[in-house]
């Protein structure tokens, strides 16, 4: 693909990909789903990253109105004056920590009050390519507009995933002990940055034991057992597809980085939406695809933006009430250790597999800062 950045442009969708992604994700469905027969659906999701913002503290040592300055008799400056542009300095200074951007399911719907990034099924008939589903999907699911797409993600290992997930001589186990063999992964000749050869390093170092995940104070809850799930990322795979199973299939998912349009670092850091309208009705939304985690297709835009649009002074997160309620922006350590005070003893996440692969978002994001690649939209 060269050593320069691809714009990619659908109807009312336009972004460009990092030099060195990997081609398959640019397939439609059904030929990235060839190469991976034992897969039975895809899903396609994103992450988004920003440095601090939210709700910023404002300015406790400001001095109060009538209050007299504390000069010193050498100076001559305010001493309250100095001390404040001292603090104010050092917030400069400091490297606000990184934060994801992750989505409450809604109490009514699958998997309930469980958190997950923005994600849901790729369609054959709607998207052009992996990377449009996983586009399409956040614009539905948060309101934001993907601007520039650099690597897919993965999944960081730990022992309860990687013992449970691997059969023997790299068979995929099924729900009933049963076991179908994969074909030959994937090959690919495209070229990579430093940045991405970074990041899918720290992905592999990962999958491997390598680094695997400190033991934490508080260990989040999933809502499908990982027994159950199984989630593994899948050997030699370029696009890093995660596979698991549920109702009865192998599911594959694919997680990619995102960089959005907007201004993302004035979103507040936490927020709920409102009620859904008396129109957004059930009638107009298909219940009937699997997984029970899977997206609903069709009306998700319309609908969210219906509840909750962003004003042009204060950008917010849109989603659709019959699918999400809760947003919130989370750092590394929140997401490890339980959520950090998010309303619960213990933060529940869809599944270990989408808990893993957020740890591998942070991991990969990382990776692209030290290699000089800056946050679009942050």
């Amino acid at each position: 693909m060269g050593g320069e950045e691809t714009t990619t442009t659908t109807t009312n969708m336009a972004f460009t990909t990092a030099p060195g992604l990997p081609a398959s994700l640019s397939l439609p469905l059904g030929e990235f789903l060839a190469a991976r027969p034992h897969i039975h659906r895809l899903m396609a999701a994103c992450m988004v990253f920003r440095r601090g913002g939210g709700e910023r503290e404002d300015d406790d040592d400001d001095e109060e109105e009538g209050e007299e300055d504390d000069y010193e008799e050498e100076g001559g400056e305010p001493q309250q004056q100095r001390e404040k542009k001292q603090k104010q300095q050092k917030r400069r200074q400091a490297t606000p920590p990184l934060q994801t951007l992750l989505i409450r399911r809604a109490a009514s719907d699958s998997y309930p009050l469980k958190w997950e990034i923005p994600g849901g099924s790729v369609s054959a008939s709607r998207d052009a390519s992996v990377l449009h589903a996983a586009a399409r999907e956040l614009r539905e699911e948060t309101g934001l507009r993907v601007a520039h797409v650099h690597c897919p993600l993965g999944m960081v290992s730990s022992s309860s995933s990687s013992s449970s997930a691997a059969g023997p001589s790299g068979s995929h186990p099924g729900p009933s002990g049963t076991t179908t063999t994969p074909p030959p992964p994937p090959t690919t000749t495209a070229t990579t940055t430093p940045a991405e050869s970074a990041a899918a390093a720290t992905a592999k170092q990962h999958a491997r034991g390598e680094g695997a995940l400190p033991a934490a104070p508080a260990v989040p809850r999933f809502g499908i057992a990982p027994e159950e799930e199984q989630a593994r990322q899948e050997p030699g795979d370029e696009a890093l597809t995660v596979t698991f199973w549920e109702t009865g299939r192998r599911w594959g998912k694919v997680c990619l980085l995102v960089d959005v349009r907007e201004d993302v670092a004035r979103v507040p850091s936490r927020g709920r939406i409102a009620e859904a309208p008396p129109s957004a009705g059930a009638a107009d939304v298909d219940t009937t695809s699997p997984p029970a985690a899977m997206e609903r297709e069709g009306g998700g835009e319309a609908a969210g933006a219906a509840v909750a649009a962003a004003s042009s002074s204060a950008p917010t997160i849109v989603m659709d009430p019959r699918e999400h309620e809760e947003w919130a922006w989370l750092t590394e350590e929140q997401v490890r250790h339980g959520g950090g005070g998010m309303g619960a003893p213990t933060m529940e996440y869809t599944s270990e597999g989408t808990w893993l692969g957020i740890l591998a978002g942070f991991a990969a994001r990382r990776a692209l800062d030290g290699g000089g690649t800056r946050m679009r939209g942050s």
